[in-house]
Parts: C-alpha cells; sequence; structure tokens
C-alpha cells in the first residue's frame, strides 16, 4: 500500500494598488498619473500633458502644451512630476 501526501495549497498574497489616487496635490512619479493629465517638472514652469507609452523606448510620450506643433518630450515613468498647480 503506497502513501501519497496531499497536495497543499500555497497561499497567494493580495494583489497590491501599483497606482494610487495621491496625484491630485503634490508630487508624484509620472507612471501613477493617468493618460491626459497636466504636469510639469518640479522647479519648471512648462506645463505638459501625459500622452501615450512607448513600448520601444520604455517612455511616456508628454506634449508641451504652449508647443502649437505638437513637439513634447519622452520621459521615465520614475520622473518625478508636480501635480495640484494653478495655470
Amino acid at each position: 500500500m503506497a502513501r501519497f501526501k496531499a497536495k497543499t495549497k500555497k497561499k497567494r498574497l493580495p494583489m497590491v494598488a501599483k497606482t494610487t489616487n495621491d496625484y491630485y496635490n503634490g508630487t508624484c512619479e509620472l507612471s501613477q498619473l493617468p493618460k491626459g493629465y497636466y504636469f510639469r517638472l518640479p522647479g519648471k514652469k512648462k506645463v505638459y500633458l501625459k500622452s501615450d507609452y512607448d513600448r520601444s523606448q520604455k517612455k511616456y510620450q508628454c506634449d508641451d502644451t504652449t508647443d502649437i506643433f505638437g513637439n513634447g518630450r519622452m520621459l521615465k515613468g520614475s520622473t518625478k512630476v508636480e501635480t495640484g498647480f494653478d495655470w
């Protein structure tokens, strides 16, 4: 007679939310902002609009709001940005 071990289920940890909703006032990372949100870099006056994520460069396209041609910058998701400011 063979004895078999009973399979034990491994407990999975609960999923942690990657983004938080504390981006309305203060500073946060660019990856936490929703698409189409206005922000500026710390200590700068230019205002940018978060746009699409480019998977080949692993960066977000950020459009300058004062440039009529739509030129912008490519920024990493870990870049610290300021939100909750008056224009």
